[in-house]
């Protein structure tokens, strides 16, 4: 195993034609490395964002109670530290019952529906494929594809005897 597939600094040094030019299996070692080094990075975010959860709870439960608010951002003090303010923001994702919601607009008029409702139509791929030609071509001016970054995955190949 190379030093770049065990130190995860080591790869900053390096330019990305250097990084290139690495074999295959050094760049599966590192490739293994980062995805490891991934996870385990995900897994100590959580860990924090728990901790900081844990101990910023009740102040945050009291500034929202203050704000009547479920969502906002606000700062908190900590009298272990008053070199260091903690601004917080507990922000909101909003879901819609798609049935419930097509009910209400519908019973909207037209142009009230039209300003408050937004629909995005697709179809699915799979469909698309397997529908007759004459359906394709009516859907095809409105279908353009965007390519992915290429992802790579390497495997051990066994070796010739």
């Amino acid at each position: 195993m190379t030093a770049y597939a065990t130190d995860a600094t080591a790869i900053d040094t390096l330019t990305i034609d250097q990084i290139a030019a690495f074999d295959a299996g050094t760049l599966a070692s590192i490739d293994g490395f980062l995805a490891s080094e991934g996870q385990a990075l995900t897994s100590r975010k959580a860990k924090l964002q728990a901790a900081l959860e844990r101990r910023y709870g009740e102040a945050i439960t009291k500034a929202l109670a203050e704000k009547k608010s479920d969502t906002g951002t606000f700062h908190l003090s900590d009298p272990s530290s008053n070199a260091v303010g903690i601004t917080v923001t507990v922000g909101k994702k909003v879901e819609w019952n798609q049935k419930a919601l097509l009910a209400a607009l519908d019973a909207m008029p037209p142009e009230a529906a039209k300003h408050y409702g937004k629909a995005k139509f697709t179809v699915e791929e799979k469909k698309f494929t397997a529908a007759p030609p004459d359906v394709q071509k009516t859907l095809l001016s409105a279908r353009t594809v965007k390519t992915d970054k290429p992802k790579f995955e390497f495997k051990q190949e066994a070796e010739a005897a």
